[in-house]
């Protein structure tokens, strides 16, 4: 397939991911987790009506203090408030924003894809896959903080290995940036790192030009992160508002902790996180590269991550849904595989009628959220 035809295919990924939302683009704050969503909109809000300081993020819950506190670095929030600005306040207006965050998402992702299998089916397969995600797809119009960071994530993934072809200094800031961004709104998706250092490794990528820039992008996004971090954590100070927490939780005990476990693989992994026609596309594309790329750095490393993100995050995996955002891309390059492994065309036309499902099991598994006559799960 060309690289016209497959740019064809991902504009109409695209469509397609704007549609499925289209009948729930006028719904305010709901559903799941709307606690989440409604501190993200109130400290927008805030800077839209009482200061645009980025610095100084406040929220409703004030407890009778300015509100000044600290949650993750608010590019969201912030963006929402100019959103505001320039058009005015609207209760749903946050819909239409995560709406085009999740479409750079997606194309992203697609981009991502495109560098491990290129000139293949592969990457259109894996961007439709992706928008089959229940929690993708709940969150693509959600006020949460995490789609924006899934989105610059994806986008310093695909430069990083822009600046290894071409060496420049322009390319490595431009990584930089984009990985601080994820970096700073949430911490987490900086995971791409493991998939970097894998990839110098692989490449023996020593030369000092190489070099200067490998540090320039550690320096950004690492700096950046930890920096915002320390801030928060002096603004939590300020009036002793916690409601943005920044700490690692664990489970009290091995009981607890097989029990959470339980409910991810058994419900939460078929349901939402990858969804029944996406499962065994899902886990034969693993099986597939831990086949023949078992001893590939890259995947590795990758695992390695993986492995230490659940569980230090097991406690917010519980119940939080969106924390799986950051997994997105690596399901949908886990369908590409398989979709690039498999010759048949019999197979082909069965993962291709499983994917084609996702999109359609999302919208019935994730439309109660965006129900007006049900508040939504606190």
């Amino acid at each position: 397939m060309s690289l016209v035809v497959r740019n064809k295919w991902i504009v109409l990924i695209l469509l397609l991911q704007v549609v499925i939302h289209l009948p729930f683009m006028n719904r305010v704050a709901m559903g799941n987790h709307v606690w989440r969503q409604v501190n993200t909109l109130a400290v927008a809000k805030n800077y839209y009506e009482k200061d645009m300081n980025i610095l100084y993020p406040r929220i409703d819950k004030n407890y009778g203090t300015n509100g000044v506190t600290g949650p993750q670095f608010t590019s969201y929030d912030y963006t929402l408030a100019l959103i505001y600005k320039v058009f005015g306040f609207s209760e749903t207006a946050h819909r239409w924003f995560s709406l085009i965050i999740s479409l750079f998402a997606i194309w992203g992702t697609f981009a991502v894809i495109s560098l491990y299998f290129p000139n293949k089916n592969a990457p259109a397969w894996g961007a439709l896959a992706l928008i089959g995600i229940p929690e993708f797809y709940y969150y693509s119009i959600a006020a949460v903080p995490d789609l924006l960071a899934l989105a610059a994530m994806v986008w310093g993934w695909r430069w990083f290995y822009r600046y290894l072809e071409s060496k420049q200094f322009t390319d490595a800031l431009i990584t930089g940036v984009l990985l601080a961004l994820a970096g700073m709104t949430k911490l987490m998706f900086l995971v791409p790192g493991f998939v970097f250092l894998g990839e110098i490794i692989r490449r023996k990528a020593w030369d000092k030009k190489l070099l200067f820039g490998f540090s320039l992008v550690g320096a950004i996004s690492l700096g950046g992160s930890l920096l915002w971090y320390l801030w928060a954590k002096y603004l939590t100070s300020i009036n002793g508002i916690e409601e943005f927490v920044h700490a690692i939780r664990f489970k009290e005990n091995w009981e607890q902790i097989f029990a959470v476990f339980f409910k991810n693989a058994s419900s939460d992994f078929m349901e939402t996180w990858v969804g029944y026609p996406l499962v065994i596309p899902v886990v034969l594309g693993i099986a597939w590269i831990l086949k023949y790329h078992r001893y590939d750095l890259r995947l590795l490393l990758s695992l390695m991550a993986a492995t230490l993100y659940y569980v230090f995050m097991q406690h917010q995996l519980e119940h939080h849904g969106y924390y799986i955002l950051l997994f997105v891309p690596f399901i949908a390059l886990a369908i590409a595989a398989l979709i690039r492994s498999n010759e048949s065309v019999k197979k082909l036309k069965i993962w291709g009628v499983l994917i084609a499902l996702a999109p359609v099991w999302s919208l019935i598994r994730m439309s109660h959220n965006f129900n007006s006559g049900k508040a939504g799960m606190p």
